[in-house]
């Protein structure tokens, strides 16, 4: 969630970073302001977890850790419904209108292929990091990535 991503998912990430590019490893910097609440991408009232332990979660609060049962229930106007695809992609913060899915697939393996991913946010940034502060590269027009201090000529 400290990565713009729509829940919280805690996770151990060791960074290793050749000893040869004579770096030290580097952690993406939090980014508090993209933190986002429930109510924020989804329209649900609360939810249940699925687990025992956390019970209802309420739209104006964090969205839990998305597992292959969890969220189990949303809720609107009291009334309960099992979550839909677009809604558990949203859940980790993947764009439902940008990722076509294969078909033919069932909701329980799609629940958990989704409920066993890492939060592509939080990937992109630990990416985006190594990229500029540990590997120094920059994209040329053309898509390859080069050292930052190279000069592109024009010929």
């Amino acid at each position: 969630i400290n990565y713009e991503g729509n829940s919280i998912r805690e996770r151990v990430i060791l960074i290793f970073v050749r000893k040869d590019l004579k770096k030290q490893p580097v952690y993406p910097k939090c980014i508090p302001e993209g933190r986002k609440k429930i109510q924020d991408f989804l329209d649900i009232d609360y939810y249940h977890s699925g687990n025992f332990e956390q019970g209802l979660i309420f739209k104006n609060e964090y969205m839990h850790t998305v597992t292959g049962g969890s969220p189990k229930t949303f809720f609107k106007n009291h009334i309960g419904r099992q979550p839909t695809e677009s809604e558990i992609m949203l859940c980790m913060s993947v764009d439902p209108a940008e990722y076509l899915l294969p078909p033919n697939r069932s909701y329980s393996v799609f629940r958990k292929v989704f409920g066993n991913g890492v939060p592509s946010m939080m990937a992109y940034h630990i990416f985006r990091t190594l990229i500029d502060e540990v590997l120094e590269l920059k994209m040329t027009p053309e898509g390859l990535w080069i050292p930052k201090n190279e000069i592109i000529s024009s010929n």
